[in-house]
Parts: structure tokens; sequence; C-alpha cells
């Protein structure tokens, strides 16, 4: 059992509970939606810092499984 891919198993697992439809992407207003007001809420320039740091927005969709790997990375 690797550590490493577990941990990051579960970080893709609670971002999945944020995407509503269930098609592995999150709309980037979801995502600064539920980060702004999730349990500890964060600024939108910081939610923003992270999405200008990866090339991961597609016509504004995030990949969970990649934004998952870049804040894991970070």
């Amino acid at each position: 059992m690797d550590l490493k891919s577990d941990t990051l198993d579960d970080l893709v697992e609670a971002l999945r509970v944020l995407d509503q439809d269930q098609d592995s992407k999150l709309s980037v207003k979801e995502l600064i939606h539920s980060l702004k007001n999730g349990g500890e809420a964060m600024e939108e320039e910081e939610i923003q810092e992270i999405l200008n740091d990866t090339d991961l927005v597609i016509d504004g969709m995030i990949n969970l499984e990649e934004f998952a790997k870049t804040i894991y990375n970070r």
C-alpha cells in the first residue's frame, strides 16, 4: 500500500463531493464558491493564485484529478 497514493486518492475523493454532476470536472465558479464557503474558507485571491499557477483550466472547467495532484505537490 502506497501512503502517498492513498492520500492523493483521498484528496480526489474529497474534491468529488463538490462535483455536483459527477463528470470529474468543476467549474471555476463552483470551486471558488466551495472553497470560499468551506470549513477553512479561502480568499478568492488565494484560489485564483492556485489556478493561475496551473494549466488546469480549460473552457472554465478544472479536471479534479489534475487539480488534486497540483494541490498535493505544492
